[in-house]
């Protein structure tokens, strides 16, 4: 196994998908606008109904999905492939012309791949393309009385949720979201696609279960579906006045014995600070009804795209100490830092990791991000921010890096630090996916 992973990362090291990897930033732009203007032009000579330049609605419509401000591309054009056979064309073109894509060359989006079916091979799977969202497979689904273990918010995509890893309603019960899936579809660099599962390219069938998207173009997922009926769901918001006794039942639930071991229930406890004013929120949400919060969570107030916005991991065990530690830290850092910060509000997310939820991970296989069950139970925290103006940037981000590093230095001498890093949910400095490689090899 740890050959065959030497040798699989060797062979990535010279594709062309992970050259953002491995180039200098500086060499990517020097050479990107010239061979992507390259790329784009025999694209549109090829595909002259799927290739979209700038001024154009659908250009600035795609390069504006990414989920914050903060992330919105600059492409010398857009490719809009419907299916994989579209992106295997399209690949040799950018390759020769040495475009890197995804960048700031061509930006393949995969918007319009969004077909939905059960395995041919078994009933009990999905097959999903990765344009969609968890509410497209969710409303899919329903009528079957059937679920799968992804997104908890409707309006996030299927893929970058599944290549991160995941959390999702069913976790405690079915680990991460990437242990769900049994096969992919994926594209390598040459344009030849592969079926990845766990006798099919094994390595690379790890790699990609919470490895991020740097090895491969994953054009389907087969996830396994499980029978889901009705349940108890709701969100509860308290003020600042129910903070303690909102902190009591956090404790309470993630104490041994608690509500944290009963694999049937998940929660996402948040607290959240406006730091112009003050005002300060304790917020719970219990899962019931899985389609229900689902979309009770789709509404601009938890899914805006028109704001900037930050997130940052910090990971503790489950002691009232290290909770009240992160509560202090970040809020009273941010009613000093961020006052002046324009339409900013700031959350706090302390999503538990539990046991039961890392031995579902290891039964189902095991993933790239290769937690123990003994690592468990753990709080999986998340600093979130969102803001308006982009000259208030650097403030915000330099806020919750203080912040994630003061919680981490005060957790560390109390014996309470958790080193784990949620991938998906970093920022651009760092980086757990090269820790994860070298553990491995």
């Amino acid at each position: 196994m740890v050959s065959g992973l030497r040798s699989l990362l060797a062979n990535l090291a010279t594709s062309l998908l992970v050259i953002t990897l491995l180039v200098e930033a500086s060499q990517i732009k020097s050479a990107g606008h010239a061979g992507g203007a390259a790329a784009c032009g025999e694209l549109a000579s090829k595909f002259p109904s799927l290739l979209f330049l700038p001024n154009t609605t659908t250009y600035t419509y795609q390069s504006h999905l990414p989920w914050s401000e903060t992330c919105l591309l600059s492409p010398t054009c857009v490719f809009l492939p419907q299916n994989a056979a579209r992106i295997a064309a399209a690949l040799p073109i950018i390759r020769k012309a040495r475009s890197p894509f995804a960048v700031i060359s061509v930006l393949i989006s995969m918007n319009q791949m969004t077909q939905l079916k059960f395995a041919n091979y078994s009933s009990t799977f999905a097959q999903v393309e990765p344009g969609n969202t968890w509410k497209q497979v969710y409303d899919w689904l329903e009528p079957s009385g059937l679920a799968v273990n992804g997104g908890r918010y409707a309006q996030v995509g299927v893929g970058g949720l599944l290549l991160g890893g995941g959390i999702g309603y069913f976790s405690s019960k079915m680990g991460w979201g990437a242990n769900s899936v049994v096969q992919y579809e994926v594209m390598l660099a040459n344009s030849s696609v592969v079926l990845v599962n766990c006798t099919s390219h094994p390595d690379l069938f790890w790699a990609l279960k919470g490895g991020s998207n740097n090895f491969g173009i994953v054009t389907r997922y087969d996830l396994t579906t499980l029978e889901i009926g009705d349940a108890f769901s709701n969100v509860m918001i308290w003020s600042s006045e129910a903070t303690t006794q909102w902190f009591d039942a956090l404790n309470a639930y993630l104490a041994p014995g608690g509500g944290v071991e009963d694999v049937n229930a998940a929660i996402m406890p948040i607290v959240a600070l406006t730091p112009a004013d003050g005002t300060y929120e304790v917020i719970k949400t219990q899962v019931g009804s899985w389609t229900f919060l689902a979309e009770a969570l789709d509404i601009p107030a938890y899914a805006a795209r028109d704001e900037r916005q930050l997130f940052w991991a910090i990971s503790s065990l489950p002691d009232p100490r290290a909770i009240s530690i992160a509560n202090h830290t970040v809020f009273d850092r941010a009613l000093v830092d961020l006052r002046n910060v324009t339409g900013c509000s700031i959350t706090l997310n302390y999503q538990p990791i539990s046991k039961a939820w890392l031995e579902a991970s290891k039964a189902l296989g095991g993933d790239a991000i290769n937690l123990d069950p003994h690592d468990g139970p753990f709080i999986a925290g998340l600093i979130a921010s969102t803001w308006t103006n982009e000259d208030d940037d650097e403030t915000v981000y330099e806020c919750s890096r203080n912040a994630a590093d003061s919680i981490r230095r005060q957790t560390e001498a109390l014996g309470l630090h958790h080193p784990f890093i949620f991938s998906t949910m970093q920022p651009r400095d760092n980086s757990p996916l090269l820790h994860m490689v070298v553990e491995r090899v």
